[in-house]
């Protein structure tokens, strides 16, 4: 401390000096690094002074737009990835220099989580509040275990933005394996464990701490209230340079409450940034997808028992929220199958992943919006219900649910990163703007999981009943592996054949929730990847055992009650039902019928005979094609786009 400072206007300067040498290292990196040799082993030593006991004067919370530690960080990394790019030939003591950017944080977790059980880790973090050591000491233990995983966070994005070759990307990643195998994995199962009454020994304290924070009801009342559900973020950290919510709504309340709702906020961060983290794992060290054990097991197979899964069906949806929106999105998007001994083994690892996955997913996302379409609002003065958050949360849920099939399913194209780049940017600035200017280190958003969004959003200026129409389902760009699990169906693959089943019933079934979102990203892809799967089907005796074509006709006519307000929608919609009818007609025509009886029953029969009775002749005139006798007559026999969508309007 500086004399006659008193301990925040300390803070405060700390805070300033780092951002001005944040500023210096990126706007004039080449000047500075002359100084390199010099400078980097001073910058060293106040980088592990931060995680120093005589720090615990400083904010227990880790704001990543402003936290001097991580600017310093940031600072450290700019000098050191731009000396490693710009040299002729890298060294072991060049390399040495990121093991100094890497040790403090190794070492924080080593004592962090020395813990082997759930219920030391709670007791050495006294997430139960019982004080059997000093608050000051669990104040540091806290703030260091988070400040350790924030600086990870940030040394992991940061890399993952660098373009290295083989070599320097092998070694930088064999620095950070240690951390993820010894802490991590073991962090992240204690985050899981906490919300399981079977495995949680204190469940029944901690439950109350276990619920939103003050903080994240806030944020998500706030994106309900500015009606920007679309582009809603929900960021891990509170407004820069400004009191935490918890502390400016309990300022004037006990020192118990604003404890718990400290402790609260803390569990929340905790469990965010480990996921970020995991996630962050994935997509910079893809080898990890096929990495071997010690016992052999591949490290895939153990990760999705031991960590997503163990523990799944205890998660509170907005925590589920966490996982899918920092993990899965990112460990789906990452994984591209490789040339190898191992590849068809991993590749069914992955299906087999998703195929237990995705129907989960989507079974916990029926429940919770039949719930909220059942569940009357319950407002109060000045006040909104929980109902509201948790639509809220159901929502982006949905949103990132969804995102994770398209990731499945296409590719991200690398043609239109560098023309979408101004956009991205310009989506980027409007969240900065959203924060006060806030560069967090540990976005929600990056560049990376924007590209699908934009080649959708280039894509909506066109009709989609447009793309409806277009019967070339290979110009759609197809990931690898899903178009090996079509290959494997082909080959009647039961593995596979459930998993594309799924999928189908999945898309359908989404077309049905309240959000237009889901009908604005399926309503392109549905018809083209339904005639993939009719193809393959058809030649199976027994289709009943892989999908209920009631039901996802069903489905189809829900979506267009549900959005029947939506013109657009609407539209589009009568256009889908249309398609899938005569494509399903000749072999399931009376299922659709039934379905069409049950669902209208005031139905123009005349009508709909008629339209039965031009695809008849559609279908002979088909096979009349096949023999190459075609005939004017027969050419103005086929049923336009604006017949087809006037028949099932008027049924």
């Amino acid at each position: 401390l500086i004399a006659g400072i008193d301990k925040n206007q300390c803070e405060v300067m700390q805070i300033q000096s780092s951002n001005a040498f944040l500023y210096l290292c990126k706007n004039f990196t080449v000047k500075i690094i002359d100084y390199y040799t010099e400078l980097f082993p001073f910058l060293c030593q106040l980088y592990k002074n931060e995680f120093q006991f005589k720090k615990t004067f400083l904010s227990r919370t880790i704001d990543e737009s402003s936290n001097p530690t991580l600017k310093l960080l940031d600072a450290m990394q700019i000098l050191f990835f731009y000396k490693l790019i710009h040299q002729t030939t890298i060294d072991n003591n060049q390399l040495q220099d990121f093991y100094e950017l890497i040790k403090p944080i190794y070492d924080i977790l080593n004592i962090s989580l020395t813990a082997d059980t759930l219920t030391i880790f709670i007791e050495y973090l006294d997430l139960c509040s019982n004080r059997l050591e000093p608050i000051n000491i669990i104040h540091y233990r806290r703030r260091n275990l988070m400040l350790a995983l924030h600086c990870l966070c940030l040394l992991l994005r940061y890399v993952k933005q660098q373009q290295f070759d083989t070599n320097i990307r092998s070694k930088i990643s064999m620095c950070f394996r240690p951390i993820l195998f010894d802490y991590i994995l073991k962090v992240t199962q204690f985050c899981n464990q906490l919300y399981d009454q079977q495995i949680n020994p204190f469940y029944d304290i901690l439950k109350t701490n276990l619920t939103y924070s003050d903080t994240e009801r806030q944020l998500y009342l706030g994106t309900y209230e500015s009606n920007n559900v679309a582009k809603a973020m929900i960021p891990s950290t509170v407004t820069p340079s400004s009191p935490p919510v918890s502390y400016v709504r309990l300022q004037s309340t006990s020192n118990i409450l604003i404890d718990d709702e400290r402790l609260r906020d803390y569990l929340h961060r905790l469990f965010d940034i480990c996921y970020q983290i995991n996630g962050m794992y994935f997509a910079y060290d893809t080898d990890l997808y096929y990495l071997k054990l010690n016992d052999n097991n591949y490290l895939l197979t153990t990760y999705l028992q031991k960590i997503l899964f163990e523990n799944f069906n205890t998660l509170p949806s907005f925590r589920l929220r966490i996982v899918l929106r920092h993990f899965c999105r990112l460990f789906v998007e990452n994984y591209s199958s490789s040339i190898g001994t191992d590849e068809e083994i991993i590749d069914e690892l992955f299906l087999k992943f998703l195929n237990a996955f995705l129907p989960y997913i989507q079974q916990r996302l029926t429940t919770m919006w039949n719930n909220l379409l059942t569940t009357t609002m319950n407002y109060q003065q000045g006040q909104y219900s929980d109902e509201v958050i948790e639509e809220c949360v159901c929502v982006l849920i949905t949103r990132d649910f969804i995102d994770i099939i398209r990731y499945f399913i296409f590719k991200t194209i690398p043609g239109q990163i560098n023309s979408t780049s101004i956009n991205i940017n310009k989506k980027k600035n409007k969240i900065n703007i959203g924060r006060n200017n806030s560069e967090s280190m540990c976005e929600e958003i990056n560049g990376d999981l924007d590209q699908i969004d934009e080649w959708d959003e280039q894509n909506t200026n066109s009709n989609i009943s447009n793309k409806l129409l277009n019967n070339s389902h290979e110009k759609l760009d197809y990931s690898d592996l899903f178009m090996g699990m079509i290959k494997m169906s082909r080959q009647n693959s039961s593995l596979a054949l459930q998993l594309f089943s799924n999928i189908i019933q999945i898309l359908f079934e989404c077309l049905t929730f309240p959000d237009a979102y889901c009908i604005n990203r399926f309503l392109p892809i549905i018809l083209p990847i339904t005639k993939f799967y009719t193809d393959i089907i058809e030649k199976h005796v027994n289709i009943s055992s892989l999908i209920d074509i009631k039901f996802l006709f069903q489905c189809l006519l829900k979506a267009l009650e549900r959005h029947n307000e939506n013109e657009s929608v609407n539209t589009n919609l009568i256009s889908l039902i249309g398609h899938i009818y005569e494509l399903w007609y000749n072999q399931y025509g009376q299922q659709l019928d039934y379905v069409l009886h049950q669902t209208i029953p005031q139905i123009n029969m005349e009508l709909l005979n008629t339209y039965k009775t031009r695809l008849l002749t559609n279908n002979d005139n088909n096979n009349n094609n096949n023999n190459n006798r075609k005939s004017q007559q027969q050419q103005q026999q086929q049923i336009t786009e604006r017949e087809r969508r006037d028949t099932f309007k008027n049924l």
